[in-house]
């Protein structure tokens, strides 16, 4: 009964296209381009400290200093990596420069 009802009526309290784990299209990144994103992670000195959005901790966990964008709220880093809007981005724009960006995807290095 548990299986029948998992496999038919569940649907109705979850999005079940989030839950598809086996399919491929679970694990695609739809918003920007991944390649990009990991050239954007090469520029940054392995010993510099970052401050990045979410969807990029992760991926650059190992080093000594490594912040949540938001969750910090004094932006001292020698570089960021940001997910935003431009209008977000304005008003850290006094104490960084622009390294390289792409419609929403922005690495800021400190002046």
């Amino acid at each position: 009964g548990t299986l029948i009802y998992t496999n038919r009526y569940s649907r109705i309290w979850h999005n079940y296209s989030k839950c598809k784990i086996l399919d491929r299209s679970h694990y695609e990144q739809k918003k920007f381009s991944v390649s990009d994103v990991y050239s954007y992670m090469e520029m940054i000195p392995d010993d510099a400290s970052v401050c990045a959005s979410d969807i990029f901790v992760p991926h650059l966990c190992l080093r000594k200093d490594i912040y949540t964008y938001r969750y910090k709220n004094i932006y001292d880093t020698d570089y960021m990596l940001l997910f935003e809007p431009k209008e977000e981005i304005e008003t850290l724009l006094s104490d960084y420069i622009v390294e390289r960006q792409s419609d929403t995807i922005w690495l800021l290095k400190r002046k």
